[in-house]
């Protein structure tokens, strides 16, 4: 059978969707975290474990749990791995508050979002997450469907918010949308938080948009009967966040910071990204980062050294191959296991003060500004070029930037922390050389471009209207409306 979309609500006391099954699993940090293990089994363990237990009871019906979009003391890649798939929370305007903040260093953009839509770059990353937890699409198992009742400020939510949220989860890979909740209850804890229904069971806002989006459904439908695209690919692996977490040697240095620099530098340049387990099926990318590889072993090495011959790209960050996966401190020269591929030595390293930074000389188009954050000086083999240098400071003259050619590709190695502009000019010319095609030109802030299948679906998050070019063409999109291109 094609995949169709789903819609649905949460209704209290009764099934989801007929026959539907789900069940909640706990993988539980690594046991090298210390102070931070908890007392229960390997990641693995806990997933397989729980799955085994209900797949001998539970014939032609679907096993699957809803994880929470910024929830890091969780191996999800873990958790999803036994699951038919994987869904996730997704609370646009909570998130925005709570977590969008944490994710922006050193400064956040002052773009003019909707008051009521959150912010789309923090919920897509958490989209693209829950969509390379399999490389396969998912589901919303909670959307917000109007104004929640944990954040700051709990904003009302417009007519016209819920439909754009509805379909950025399309775009992005949900097969199945399900509203948070269906009428908003009258006890506990949750009394403030909207549903489909007011509490005296009159429609809210959210039941009249589901109403208007009956006669998009056969659009949408189409759409989901395709999958995501994208060429570039992000690593995130959670023994990795935890090391940073326990030790940042920075207060403000955070694995998911950098990762999602690095994320909305793509996606504000209309290039699709996956973010995805370091074991995961590289086959259909062309470029492949990995901001902080800082638990590196011989496996990961040579599975990206496999895909750089074989004519991929391959970017490190700073921090990378530093540590073994026991959180030990390599005994090789920097960056360790990975030095091999990327045929460099980091020489030295270390964090700067805020407002300080390091001039850079180099030749990329768009590439300006000093290195701040962090600084790596490195010292490329003869057969590596530099591709920038420390212009000043105690680096002076080492490079900044390096790349060696592997077989038909080449693996990078960046030894800053970059702005979003300096990951942007990086990455617009790595997806260059790459041939991986933007899907919009151009892209205002508050636009997003996902494509599924052939379809590309731009969405304006902002209360103006946009004009956006692609393929050549320029393309209106009303204020917190929906473009769909073919």
């Amino acid at each position: 059978m094609g995949r169709q979309l789903k819609l649905g609500a949460f209704r209290t006391g009764t099934p989801l969707v007929e026959g539907m099954l789900g069940i909640t699993l706990n993988i539980y940090r690594h046991p090298f975290l210390g102070a931070h293990q908890e007392p229960a089994a390997y990641p693995a363990e806990g997933a397989d474990g729980g799955s085994g237990m209900t797949t001998g009871h539970t014939a032609g019906q679907f096993i699957t749990t809803n994880v929470l979009g910024d929830f890091e003391d969780l191996d999800y890649h873990a958790l999803a791995r036994p699951l038919d798939f994987i869904a996730w929370d997704s609370y646009p305007t909570g998130y925005a508050e709570f977590h969008g903040e944490s994710l922006y260093l050193p400064e956040k953009p002052g773009c003019a979002f909707a008051y009521d839509v959150g912010d789309p770059y923090v919920t897509g990353f958490c989209h693209a997450k829950a969509r390379g937890f399999k490389q396969a699409p998912f589901w919303v198992m909670e959307q917000q469907c109007g104004p929640i009742n944990w954040a700051r400020y709990n904003t009302v939510v417009r007519p016209g918010t819920v439909r754009l949220w509805t379909w950025h989860a399309l775009a992005e890979g949900a097969d199945a949308v399900v509203y948070f909740r269906w009428r908003a209850v009258r006890f506990a804890f949750e009394q403030y938080h909207s549903g489909l229904l007011h509490h005296d069971a009159t429609p809210a806002t959210g039941y009249h948009e589901l109403l208007a989006l009956r006669d998009e459904r056969p659009e949408m439908a189409a759409i989901a009967a395709g999958a995501p695209a994208a060429e570039v690919a992000l690593l995130m692996d959670y023994d990795d966040v935890w090391a940073l977490q326990i030790q940042p040697h920075r207060q403000d240095f955070s694995y998911q910071r950098h990762l999602f620099l690095f994320y909305r530098a793509l996606v504000k340049q209309g290039i699709p990204a996956d973010i995805v387990a370091p074991d995961a099926d590289l086959a259909r990318y062309k470029v492949v980062a990995a901001p902080s590889a800082l638990l590196a072993d011989e496996a990961l090495a040579d599975r990206l050294a496999a895909f750089a011959e074989a004519g991929g790209t391959v970017l490190f960050g700073v921090r990378s191959g530093f540590k073994t996966v026991s959180n030990v401190v390599t005994d090789q020269p920097l960056p360790g296991v990975l030095r091999g591929l990327v045929a460099a030595t980091v020489r030295d390293f270390g964090s700067l003060l805020p407002g300080i930074g390091y001039g850079l000389e180099t030749q990329l188009p768009g590439l300006t500004g000093p290195a701040a954050v962090w600084v790596e000086a490195l010292a490329p083999e003869p057969e590596t070029a530099a591709l920038a240098r420390y212009a000043d400071g105690p680096f002076a003259g080492a490079a900044a930037l390096t790349e060696h050619t592997v077989g038909r590709g080449r693996a990078l190695y960046l030894g800053w922390y970059p702005t979003e502009a300096q990951a942007a000019a990086i990455m617009a010319h790595l997806a260059a050389q790459a041939g991986v095609a933007r899907l919009a030109d151009d892209l205002p802030a508050g636009v997003i471009a996902a494509r599924r299948g052939p379809a590309i679906v731009l969405l304006n998050f902002t209360d103006e209207p946009q004009t956006v070019r692609a393929g050549g063409v320029a393309v209106a999109v009303g204020p917190r409306d929906v473009r769909v291109l073919r």
